[in-house]
């Protein structure tokens, strides 16, 4: 029987306490802390081993759905500046001959604030795109590789921060509506966190990381 990752981890630990660390002197003492804090780590590894492909599925699905929320209201917000310039444009046409020159003025530096804001979230909508069009993994699959999917949720992750600059640099509702998702994002986020390090004695959290990643887990195939 081929021995797991866990026991691989586990004859390491037993080694280092058992062996090494004793025969350090005591007056080394930085080698000593040293030793300490690679068993906490390995404790930490073991830990969390178990769970960090289950981890990197949780997070790509959150922020893939964060983007696609992202998306759709900067599509919503562009509907709607749409649509309040062409009314702009109908009642202006209709006779305030008066207020067009001074409505012209301000409709043109409006336009070109909302092209240049309108051009930073296109580049950072293009790059949602591609990020987002990444291989997609199953709750219950792994197929992709743990390394894989890890680098594809960096990328979304950066997708996100982008694409929400780019909404709240336009601001109105559709900002508003951008930073209640990016707050619910990171609340989970950091409740992902906080069980993640439990272990370690740093961060506390009533729920195991084990229970948080299986309520958010995704149940779709």
């Amino acid at each position: 029987m081929i021995p797991s990752v866990d026991r691989h981890l586990e004859a390491i630990r037993e080694r280092l306490a058992e062996t090494i660390f004793p025969m350090l002197p005591p007056e080394a003492e930085f080698a000593r802390e040293q030793a300490a804090f690679v068993l906490m780590a390995l404790d930490l590894v073991r830990a969390v081993h178990p769970h960090a492909y289950r981890y990197e599925v949780v997070e790509r699905h959150e922020y893939a759905a964060a983007l696609g929320d992202l998306l759709a209201l900067g599509a919503t917000d562009h509907e709607a500046v749409a649509g309040h310039e062409a009314v702009a444009g109908h009642e202006a046409a209709a006779g305030h001959e008066a207020a067009a020159g001074h409505e012209a003025a301000a409709g043109h530096e409006a336009a070109a604030g909302h092209e240049a804001a309108a051009g930073h979230e296109a580049a950072a909508g293009h790059e949602a795109a591609a990020a987002i069009a990444g291989p997609e993994p199953r709750a219950d699959e792994a197929s992709i590789p743990l390394a894989a999917l890890a680098e594809g949720n960096r990328a979304l992750k950066t997708a996100v921060t982008q694409l929400f600059e780019a909404l709240c640099a336009e601001g109105g509702a559709a900002a508003d509506r951008a930073r209640e998702v990016m707050r619910g994002l990171a609340v989970r986020q950091v409740a992902r966190e906080r069980a993640l390090f439990a272990s370690t004695g740093y961060t506390q959290s009533d729920t195991s990381l084990a229970e948080l990643l299986a309520d958010r887990a995704p149940s779709g195939g």
